[in-house]
């Protein structure tokens, strides 16, 4: 039971179902401060008016055959068959939880809002919390009174803003990869950064192994910032315990600052994606 100072926090918990959104999934189910009362899944590959065919077309034609591989281990492989025997998928936590599960490829819609709606009106706090969401968030879901949104992004802000920032920092040949929680805005991976860690970089690790640490780095990070949190009074978002100012509404995808999807020449000039020593980590992940 939460301390007597404490109060519960609701969870909206927004992610695009992989094995990285999973590790943190699990870890904050375990607070008992926390309530997860709704997921909402995104069901988008890439472009919001894409589809499976032509993303996956894109995704070949742009980043290699090799990239979309270590995409489709860390989604839909995983979510399918993974965690057999460890760390179960997103959709099999909330159905054994019996958490209520919105798939959308646009949480913007009104069926959305809707929906968000639906649990921020019982009086209780309320965040909504992105990890591995690839949707830009509008400001009529982020301005909703009794709303906080956060976002959990594995890559040193505002250095690596956008698709794979673990991917970039190897590719850039940083010395350390870093994750950070920070206040969701409009325009993606920008907001005021709310706490961050860093590791060392491996050079005999892969990309996978790198995003693995990160996340599991970010996920006790988040379960530090919901416990904090269950003890406070959320009000306006100034109240949040802000590490570092960031916010650069100017800088948009695609412009400098913001890196896109890597090409099929990055990624075989670059770090290995994933070992085959990676795989048990995918299917047998604890």
């Amino acid at each position: 039971m939460p301390n007597s100072h404490e109060s519960v926090v609701d969870i909206v918990y927004c992610c695009r179902p992989s094995l990285y959104s999973s590790i943190v999934l699990d870890k904050i189910l375990s607070l008992e401060s926390v309530n997860v009362v709704a997921v909402v899944a995104s069901t988008r590959l890439r472009y919001l008016r894409g589809n499976i065919v032509s993303d996956i077309y894109r995704l070949l034609k742009e980043s290699g055959f090799s990239y979309a591989i270590y995409l489709m281990l860390v989604t839909s492989i995983y979510n399918t068959v993974g965690g057999l025997f460890g760390l179960p998928p997103v959709f099999y936590q909330c159905k054994k939880r019996k958490i209520t599960v919105f798939k959308t490829k646009n949480i913007n819609t009104k069926e959305g809002s809707h929906f968000v709606d639906q649990y921020i009106a019982r009086g209780q706090k309320a965040i909504l919390l992105t990890v591995m969401f690839n949707q830009k968030i509008s400001s009529n879901i982020l301005d909703k009174t009794g709303l906080e949104c956060i976002n959990l992004h594995p890559g040193k802000l505002p250095e690596y803003r956008g698709v794979d920032p673990v991917f970039s920092a190897l590719a850039g040949g940083e010395k350390s990869c870093t994750v950070c929680l920070h206040q969701t805005a409009v325009e993606l991976d920008t907001g005021n950064i709310l706490d961050s860690q860093a590791i060392k970089v491996e050079k005999t690790r892969s990309v996978f192994w790198h995003n693995v640490e990160l996340f599991s780095r970010g996920a006790s990070m988040v379960c530090d910032f919901l416990s904090y949190a269950s003890s406070q009074e959320l009000k306006e978002r100034d109240s949040f315990p802000v590490t570092r100012n960031y916010s650069s509404p100017t800088v948009q995808e695609g412009k400098p600052g913001y890196f896109s999807w890597p090409t099929g020449k990055e990624v075989s000039e670059g770090r290995r994606l994933f070992y085959g020593s990676d795989l048990k980590d995918i299917f047998f992940s604890d």
